[in-house]
Formats: C-alpha cells, sequence, structure tokens
C-alpha cells in the first residue's frame, strides 16, 4: 500500500463511481518466500509529540500480510476508550499497553507474540464487549513519483486571461485578483504531510515540523515537500515567488511521514495538526502503488478492501476532530497513473517486492510482449482519504485533479486520474516553486495542483470567523469554473478569485493591495488614470492626522491637535496609533502621491499598529504597518467601497 505522494490514483469501478471491469482480474499466488520478500526493513522507533502521543513503530518481524494483502501490525491492537479499561483489559489478555494518546482516549496494546488478523479481531470483539474501540493497525509504503521540467525562466508579466510563463498557475486561478484582499483576511494555520520535513526558510514561515526525525530525507522528497509547500503558502515580496495563501505570517506546520508508516501513526499525526495547532487546512499530496490502485480500478477485491479498511481507520479519527468541535478540510491529490501502462502478471510482486493484485507497470518491469493496460484510473481508489464515504468527513476533503496550459487556455492532462471523486481542477504541469537551499524548479503531477488549493482553502478560514470544512469545499467547487469541460471529470477549475469574493461580498478596492519591500523607505506610486482622491482623518488620542489618498498615493497631509492647530509641519514623518478612520471628502484632479515612511513617536518609540481597519459611510480603510521602532513602515492600504 505505497503511498505516492503525487498522488498516483485509480479508478474506482463499483457502481456510482466508476466502470464495472471485473472480467479475467488476474490473482496471482502469494507464497510464504515471496511475502517474506515483500516484508519492508522497519526500525521499530517510537514516536513522540509535544501533545503527550507516544507510538511505538514496529520492527520488520512485526507485520504481516492478511488475506488481501493489507500490511498490519501483528502484535497490536489499537483501543479507543478509557485508560483504566484499556489497562485493566491488556492486564487479562497479557498484554502492555505501550503507546497512546490521553487526549483522545486512544492506547496502543501490545502482545509478545505475532498473531493473526483474525486472531486480533477476536481481541477487538472481546475489548468491544467490554466497552472498548478496537482497530487492527495497517501499515503503508511511502515513495514520491515527479519529472521535473527542464529550463528555468526569469521576470514574468500578468495576465489572469492569458496566463503564461513561471506564473500560469496563479495567473490561470485569478490569484492576483484575490491577492487585493489580503488587507482584510486574517492569517490561518496550514498543516502538510509529506514524506519529508519542510524547514523554515526565507520562502516558509514553518513554525513547527512534527516527526521530522522520522521522514524520509533524500533529495527527491524533499524537493517535492518544499515545491508543495511553497505552492500553498510561500511568503510575498521576498524576490521569490508568492504561495496561494499569502496572508502575512501564514504558519505552516510540517508533518514527516515515515517511509513505512501505520495508518495510525499518519492520522495520528494529522489529528495533532487539527487538535494541537489549530490548523485549518492541510494538504495531503499522496497516494498508493500505482499498480495497486490500477488493480482496484479492474475490479480487484484484495486491492479494493486493503483502501476501505484504512478509510474506515481514517473516518474513525477524524470523526474525533468533529465530536471536539473542530473545524477543517483536507486537500488530497487525484493521482498521476491514468496514462501509465500495465500489464497482467501472475508475479506476486512487483520488481520493487510490492504486492502486484495482478498487475505491473511497463517502468517497473520490462514489457514482455503482453498486452498493455491503460486509462480509466479513478482518484476514489487512489488512497484511504478519498475513499472516506461519510458524509460529514467527505464534505471536508477535496480531491483535487491537475490541468495543462494550451494555447493560453487550461486544458486536460492525460496523467490525472478522473471519476465523480474528483471535486476540482487546478493547474499541474510545469508549475514553478521553491525546491530548497535558494533553488526553484519546475515540476508536473496532481501534488503540484492540490496546493492551490490548500492556499485557497486557507484564504477563505481568513475570510470568515466560524466559517465550517463544509461551507469552505462548498463555495470553493461552487465557485469553480465549468466552462470549460475536462476528460473524465465534472469538476470545474479552482477560481481564488470568486472564492474570497464570495465571503466579501461584491465590494470592488478602489485602491488595490499593494505588495511593499520591508524596511526601506518606500516611494511606490500607482498610476490609476481614473481614481478619484480623498482625504482621510485618523484619529489618535488628542490628534487627527489628515491623510491624502489619490490615484493609490498616500501621503500625510497635516497633523492637528484637537483645537484645530496644527502640530507638526507636513513633511514630518509621525507615529501611526489609530482609534477611527474617516472619510471625510473627495479631492478630484489630483496627482499620485508618494507612500512615506512611518514611525511611531509614543512614549517608547517601539509600539506600531499592525493593522487598522474601520467603516464610515459606506467606506472602509484598511492600512497595515510593520517592523518596529525606526524600522515601522506603512505596508499596504486598501479602501472599499460598498455597492
Amino acid at each position: 500500500m505505497r503511498k505516492i505522494i503525487l498522488c498516483l490514483l485509480a479508478i474506482l469501478m463499483i457502481a456510482g463511481c466508476g466502470n464495472s471491469q471485473s472480467e479475467d482480474i488476474p490473482e496471482p499466488e502469494y507464497t510464504e518466500e515471496a511475502l517474506q520478500e515483500m516484508i519492508p526493513e522497519m526500525t521499530g522507533d517510537t514516536v513522540e509529540y509535544e501533545s503527550g502521543l507516544s507510538l511505538k513503530q514496529p520492527t520488520s518481524s512485526e507485520v504481516s500480510f492478511d488475506e488481501d494483502m493489507a500490511l498490519y501490525v501483528n502484535n497490536v491492537v489499537i483501543l479507543f476508550g478509557e485508560h483504566a479499561k484499556a489497562e485493566e483489559m491488556a492486564s487479562e489478555l497479557g498484554a502492555s499497553i505501550v503507546g497512546g494518546w490521553d487526549e483522545i482516549e486512544m492506547y496502543q496494546m501490545q502482545f509478545a507474540d505475532s498473531k493473526t488478523d483474525t486472531e486480533l479481531q477476536s481481541i477487538i470483539d472481546k475489548c468491544e464487549a467490554r466497552g472498548l474501540k478496537g482497530h487492527i493497525d495497517y501499515v503503508s509504503y511511502s515513495t514520491i513519483d515527479y519529472e521535473p521540467a527542464d529550463d528555468w525562466g526569469k521576470g514574468q508579466d500578468w495576465n489572469e486571461d492569458h496566463p503564461s510563463g513561471n506564473n500560469w498557475g496563479v495567473e490561470a486561478i485569478h490569484a492576483p485578483t484575490a491577492w487585493n484582499y489580503l488587507g482584510r483576511i486574517k492569517k490561518v494555520n496550514l498543516g502538510i504531510m509529506e514524506c519529508s520535513e519542510v524547514k523554515k526558510c526565507n520562502e516558509l514561515n514553518v513554525v513547527k515540523a512534527l516527526n521530522a526525525k522520522n521522514g524520509a530525507t533524500d533529495a527527491k522528497n524533499t524537493r517535492h515537500a518544499n515545491h508543495v509547500a511553497a505552492i500553498m503558502a510561500a511568503k510575498m515580496d521576498n524576490g521569490g515567488i508568492a504561495g496561494v495563501c499569502a496572508v502575512e505570517d501564514t504558519q505552516i506546520y510540517s508533518l514527516a511521514s515515515y517511509s513505512h508508516a501505520s495508518v495510525c501513526n499518519d492520522m495520528s499525526g494529522i489529528l495533532s495538526l487539527i487538535l494541537d495547532y489549530n490548523c485549518k487546512v492541510i494538504n495531503v499530496s499522496m497516494g498508493y502503488a500505482d499498480n495497486m490502485i490500477f488493480a482496484a480500478s479492474r475490479g480487484n477485491k484484495k486491492a479494493r478492501n486493503v483502501v476501505e479498511k484504512e478509510a474506515e481507520w481514517a473516518t474513525t479519527m477524524l470523526m474525533i476532530a468533529l465530536a471536539k468541535g473542530k473545524e477543517f478540510v483536507i486537500c488530497s491529490s487525484a493521482g498521476n497513473t491514468n496514462n501509465d501502462k500495465y500489464y497482467k502478471t501472475a508475479s506476486p510482486y512487483t520488481k520493487n517486492f510490492l504486492p502486484s493484485y495482478g498487475y505491473t507497470d511497463v517502468e517497473n518491469d520490462p514489457l514482455r510482449g503482453k498486452r498493455l493496460y491503460s486509462g480509466d484510473v479513478d482518484a476514489y481508489w487512489g488512497f484511504y482519504l478519498n475513499a472516506i464515504t461519510q458524509k460529514e468527513l467527505k464534505d471536508r476533503i477535496i480531491v483535487v485533479g491537475a490541468v495543462t496550459l494550451s494555447k493560453g487556455k487550461t486544458a486536460s492532462i492525460d496523467f490525472s486520474c478522473l471519476g465523480n471523486r474528483v471535486d476540482v481542477m487546478a493547474p499541474g504541469v510545469s508549475i514553478y516553486s521553491y525546491v530548497g537551499n535558494n533553488a526553484y524548479d519546475y515540476i508536473s503531477g496532481t501534488s503540484m495542483a492540490t496546493p492551490f488549493v490548500t492556499g485557497t482553502a486557507g484564504l477563505l478560514f481568513g475570510c470568515k470567523q466560524n466559517i465550517s470544512g463544509a461551507e469552505v469545499k462548498k463555495i470553493i467547487c461552487d465557485t469553480a469554473d465549468k466552462s470549460i469541460k475536462y476528460d473524465g471529470v465534472s469538476a470545474g477549475l479552482l477560481r481564488v478569485d470568486k472564492a474570497v469574493e464570495a465571503l466579501l461580498g461584491n465590494d470592488k478596492p478602489l485602491i488595490e493591495y499593494m505588495g511593499m519591500e520591508r524596511d526601506k523607505v518606500l516611494k511606490e506610486k500607482w498610476d490609476k488614470n481614473n481614481s478619484q482622491g480623498y482625504e482621510l482623518s485618523l484619529a489618535r488620542g488628542d490628534a487627527e492626522f489628515y491623510f491624502l489618498i489619490a490615484n493609490g498615493g498616500v501621503a500625510i497631509a497635516e497633523v492637528r491637535d484637537e483645537t484645530g492647530k496644527s502640530e507638526y509641519p507636513v513633511t514630518d514623518e509621525v507615529a501611526l496609533g489609530m482609534s477611527y478612520v474617516q472619510v471625510t471628502k473627495a479631492l478630484p484632479n489630483t496627482s499620485a502621491l508618494d507612500v512615506y515612511e512611518m514611525y511611531d513617536y509614543g512614549t517608547d518609540k517601539n509600539t506600531v499598529l499592525g493593522s487598522a481597519s474601520c467603516r464610515y459611510n459606506g467606506y472602509e480603510l484598511s492600512m497595515s504597518f510593520k517592523g518596529g521602532g525606526d524600522d515601522a513602515i506603512l505596508s499596504s492600504v486598501e479602501i472599499m467601497k460598498g455597492n
């Protein structure tokens, strides 16, 4: 059950989810020798989180295959219920509690000897008769599969109607229009599960890395993890790229998955992101081995049973988050295996020593003159998150397919998996992003499409307090552009601007978002030929600050005390601690004005307002200030007028 970070997902071939192609399904013979060949190397490490979660990982001798070729931990049952009951049950059965998580009343009960899955299920039945809920713990394989593009790019033009160049992805989904509203969107915490730790750097504000020492550290995994995280939420105005969720100080929490991770371990990590770190959106660009997905698509019962067992596990864990009143969205990629070619095989395992389920792909095994099979691969079977059917959870899981760019328009790409489980499409071919070590490159895959949606969901959670995950998904799907039809799916193209405007209303910026460099006096000017100017009065204590806003420019006009007497010359740089803002009158026919650096000349010279927003008479002014003391600057201004 290997996870493929670019999500090599498959076709659901059951009623309502895809075609049923169950005829002539090969069933290899799995001998004891073949089973032993497929057991991965596992170290038995213990994973510990600050929240109190502690889980012992199995060794290679502690895992076995069940009749469906699902790899399970052969000496462990995961219990849910009161700690005292779990300890009592373990003692009665001759087992020990070796790990768990008190916050969700989950405990890892381990036996000294190995057991069959039938024996473990019998133990679970005994536990459930005593008021405890039990699960067999399954193990997944982790790998990644993508191909970088060849060349590099320079500076880019911006045109949302005709996307092109390195920034074609954010142009195609109209992210620049959505960025006009950044001054009104609050920051949220975003999570990402990858096979490698994502580290803090100039592009990424990673504040916490969970399970970092146990994640894969090879270059391929690291490149993928950084690339995905930067598409989602790279910082703006830092000389690199801008992620979709470019809200200032957006915090990223990184969860590193094991190469051979138990579902309990990965889902506990996801649950910790939600419960302990208040992550509103989690990106999961992962999936199973391509041949297993393809076999499930063709009706192989063993492959399907593996997916459904793990989906049941994930359902149990995520329902805990809902029961605790947490709202979240998980964005999962649809997979890249739709154009892979397979042939039937009697071998029990592939060249990589994974269960074959009767199919092997040409890439892993040389073609031997046999008939090839390809296409119609449904995203439902690609990963256990995609196969969750519980409505409350399915309404909070967004499965993302990929599109390419063709002659300035988005178009279908043959590798992206299909089916009704795909909720929305996003750019996924030759996406330019950060890959670590101050380097940037192009990568293709539904792994790249997914963080565009993750970033959008982050913006929506920041637009409205107490919005539900189900509402976020509905807005993203309802506002998607369905004017272009993509092969094998009914989903439309992500439109970040429409999604954000669905929450912030129909207000149009009179002065749009302005991204500015940090830590320097700014002389940026706007050139808006038809914009009116406004005079603004900002009050702090007994003094009023008069600003001129004209054609997108901002300048201090005058500072007066409560009697109207001018306290400071016009050229002074003054403090900005505001209690209210009001638009007093229009100033027609004024020219663009400079943006001046603003200092706080308060008593300690260090108090700087982070942002201010106020409505008056149908207008709203938002201003943001960065830095502290003599380094404080005005970084963004936005004026809105309601319809």
